[in-house]
């Protein structure tokens, strides 16, 4: 009777288990479609320039992320960034990230300034043991320049 009651009791615990792991494995799926989210997905047309990117997190979440910005007529950025660390840990700080850059972004700065603003941004909201790879490149339309930033 005793060794019934312990395995019905098992057989419940188990059931509660796999429960959970459900709902789990559902927030997860719901995180991953977010984050892809933030990502593009299609190339842009900026005039002569060919222009492709693809993100797929080791986990259904992480830290990696990129993204297309028309600045204005004359030009255009591409933004890559790395948070440290893996999973959630990693994904949260990328979409505090990925908001902040869009805010940024729009204020039309120049690459170096842009660049040091979203830093001192970053740098007030991230946990300190969080670091950020960052890379910038500005497309200028006009005189068909690049400038390339990268920091962490």
């Amino acid at each position: 009777l005793r060794a019934r009651r312990s395995s019905d009791e098992l057989v419940d615990a188990n059931e509660l288990i796999r429960g959970q792991n459900i709902l789990l494995a559902d927030e997860l799926d719901k995180a991953h479609e977010l984050q892809m989210a933030l990502m593009p997905t299609e190339s842009p047309e900026i005039l002569d320039y060919r222009v492709s990117g693809l993100c797929k997190p080791a986990t259904q979440v992480g830290g990696d992320f990129y993204q297309y910005h028309n600045i204005s007529n004359e030009r255009w950025a591409i933004t890559l960034a790395d948070v440290t660390g893996h999973g959630m840990e990693a994904a949260i700080p990328g979409v505090l990230m990925s908001g902040i850059l869009d805010n940024v972004i729009e204020s039309g700065l120049s690459p170096v300034d842009l660049c040091n603003q979203l830093n001192n941004s970053l740098h007030r909201v991230l946990p300190s043991r969080t670091f950020v790879c960052f890379s910038l490149v500005d497309i200028n339309l006009m005189t068909g320049s690049l400038s390339i930033v990268k920091g962490g």
